[in-house]
């Protein structure tokens, strides 16, 4: 599978640190997301998985608005010189596994259900 992890590990030689990375990203482990209830003083109780279709225009569409949110914007930023090159390589993954024009993409969220210790 495509990631923007990976694009950043195939250009930096080495993945952002997990504090570096917007909650889009680091809250996809059960075990992190786990951990961030548990600094809130809560106990996991499950998490769920919703996912969705995403219809979007291309692979460059997506690229060109990859730090629509505030910490992804934030992870962007702080590529510094590189984040041309990380974006690139991105979109070039994503063209070679979904080919170039309109695609459809998973659009999961994970949901966590927790409850005072």
């Amino acid at each position: 599978g495509l990631s923007l992890r990976q694009a950043i590990l195939a250009v930096r030689g080495e993945e952002l640190p997990p504090t570096g990375l917007p909650a889009q990203l680091r809250y996809t482990d059960p075990a992190a997301l786990g951990a961030l209830l548990a600094d809130a003083g809560l106990v996991l109780e499950t998490i769920q998985i919703l996912e969705e279709s995403w219809s979007i225009p291309g692979a460059r569409w997506l690229g060109d608005r990859i730090a629509f949110a505030p910490g992804m914007r934030g992870m962007m930023q702080g590529l510094g010189e590189l984040r041309d090159a990380v974006v690139d390589e991105f979109v070039g993954a994503l063209e070679r596994e979904k080919g170039v024009g309109p695609i459809s993409l998973a659009a999961v969220a994970h949901v966590a259900f927790g409850r005072r210790a």
